[in-house]
């Protein structure tokens, strides 16, 4: 980051630049700009990248790379990248240095990202909506097992219910491309097997949560929304 007196000395030739000159700014802290630089640029804000456009921009790498990427493994990479242009291409970085023969594959893409297997987490969400706290602890043993982190595992349940409320409450949600809602796609499947629109387990109220829940509730308000 500049500093003040940096800013101080560039103040002049913000101020009358030559006509061949155009500055360009790029920062991702924009309060700490002066005031008195920031009165005379414009300023544009540079958004998250929607997931559609972040996939078509992943895809289009990885074919001029010549790597075979699956279709389940874009997900991942867009759900690690947080919208982020940066961060999204690191990670497939990062998934194209150890890909194989085969190119990335979903359980290497797993392995190298530390997410936890969707599978698990239909097995976890099954479980609870079936009351069966046998098949609960039996997939947080397969977790334990597979080397996965129990905190990311426990994150990524939170996520899947979140998807399962929103859904319930917006049913078209279901419809939405899964490039969009990497999660939320397999969270219709998990609804379909059950045959209904509607997930079984039911909203609870914030004052009825525990506390580590009313945090989790906090973090996500989209999850207690009617």
């Amino acid at each position: 980051m500049v500093t003040t007196q940096g800013f101080n000395a560039l103040l002049k030739i913000v101020e009358e630049p030559p006509e061949h000159l155009i500055f360009v700014f790029a920062t991702t802290e924009p309060e700490k700009v002066l005031p008195t630089i920031r009165s005379r640029t414009h300023h544009y804000p540079f958004r998250l990248l929607a997931p559609t456009t972040m996939r078509g921009l992943l895809e289009k790498i990885c074919v001029q790379e010549n790597v075979p990427v699956e279709d389940t493994v874009y997900p991942l990479v867009i759900r690690a990248g947080g919208g982020s242009p940066r961060d999204s291409l690191s990670v497939m970085d990062q998934l194209l240095a150890g890909a194989g023969p085969e190119g990335v594959t979903y359980p290497r893409a797993l392995s190298l990202l530390g997410v936890t297997d969707v599978a698990l987490i239909d097995e976890a969400v099954d479980a609870l909506a079936a009351g069966d706290g046998a098949a609960l602890f039996g997939t947080v043993e397969k977790v334990m097992d597979a080397g996965h982190d129990p905190r990311r595992f426990a994150i990524d349940l939170l996520e899947r219910l979140r998807d399962l409320i929103l859904m319930r409450n917006v049913p078209d949600a279901r419809n939405a491309d899964s490039s969009m809602h990497p999660v939320m796609c397999s969270s219709a499947c998990v609804m379909k097997r059950r045959g209904s629109g509607r997930p079984r387990s039911r909203a609870t109220p914030r004052s009825s949560m525990p506390g580590s829940a009313r945090c989790a509730a906090r973090r996500h308000p989209a999850c207690c929304s009617r």
